[in-house]
């Protein structure tokens, strides 16, 4: 059984390498969207090899869980950290490893596409994130400003 599943995927490994190569034009389109339309957010291990189907980002000023129940409630399926830490309220190990503050890690998001993901997703996600980044950047703004003004 293991003989002949290793000889089926020896098969489709031509298949499967093309397919991840359009995941990965997906992701490079999705974190290029994402650079041009949202401002003071950093990509995480972009000039390293990395999974072709995942974007880390680390978005300045934006509370990563509050921003993942924001996307959440519009239906996007995003995470905080890495994969390893889910569901830990604590900033993931791994980014703090990868050289990240405990600020930035909790202002991270993870997102990752799989093979039925297509453009007009992406650009649905990137349109719904500039409008809820905005929004809450502009509440922490305002809860900064003091009858007397900036604090």
């Amino acid at each position: 059984l293991g003989i002949a599943a290793f000889g089926k995927m020896a098969e489709k490994i031509s298949e499967l390498q093309t397919k991840m190569s359009e995941i990965e034009d997906l992701r490079d389109y999705l974190e290029e969207r994402i650079l041009q339309e949202i401002p003071a957010v950093r990509i995480n291990g972009k000039e390293t090899p990395r999974l072709p189907n995942t974007s880390s980002l680390v978005l300045e000023n934006v509370d990563g869980e509050t921003l993942l129940m924001s996307l959440d409630l519009k239906g996007f399926a995003v995470s905080t950290g890495a994969a390893c830490s889910s569901g830990n309220p604590e900033p993931s190990p791994v980014l703090l490893a990868m050289g990240l503050d405990r600020s930035e890690a909790q202002s991270s998001l993870r997102l990752s596409l799989g093979a039925y993901h297509r453009k007009a997703d992406v650009d649905n996600l990137v349109e719904t994130m500039k409008e809820v980044v905005l929004r809450l950047r502009g509440l922490q703004k305002s809860s900064l400003v003091g009858e007397g003004g900036s604090l």
